[in-house]
């Protein structure tokens, strides 16, 4: 696409939009979802036992959403975000959950993950637009210099 989106200039930038468009791109195509839902279930049940645990889907799932983010990014972490989700899946008597399960979990938490990175990016671009407006005052408290 066009620029825009990206953050030029100072700071560190996240691409929201491109994170979104992802997650988009992963929820409205059902092979893709069901693949990647495979392939985490898969990655959590090492024994292939086809079954896992709720505090496995948990670990994981906390994993990823730090490990979408660098440490030093400016509100990156969206672990603490998705607690809700994470409760309804605690809740679960078995404290197992089924492939289908995880698919339910994880259609709710990419969903989820949109909506905060659409908010995350209406802030950054508030954000940025207020170092803008800070910048080219102070350049021009110099030029008066």
């Amino acid at each position: 696409g066009k620029g825009g989106s990206e953050a030029k200039g100072h700071g560190i930038t996240v691409d929201y939009q491109k994170a979104i468009q992802n997650l988009t791109d992963i929820l409205i195509d059902d092979d893709k979802f069901s693949e990647m839902n495979k392939n985490i279930f898969d990655a959590i049940d090492t024994d292939n036992i086809g079954i896992i645990q709720v505090d496995q889907v948990e670990n994981f799932v906390r994993s990823f959403l730090r490990g979408t983010q660098h440490e030093d990014l400016p509100n990156t972490d969206f672990e603490n975000q998705h607690e809700g989700i994470f409760n309804r899946l605690r809740e679960k008597e078995s404290g197992e959950v089924s492939l289908d399960e995880l698919s339910r979990f994880l259609n709710e938490l990419l969903k989820n993950q949109v909506t905060k990175l659409q908010l995350r990016m209406e802030q950054q671009k508030y954000e940025r637009a207020m170092f803008n407006k800070k910048a080219v005052e102070e350049m021009g408290d110099k030029d008066a210099a």
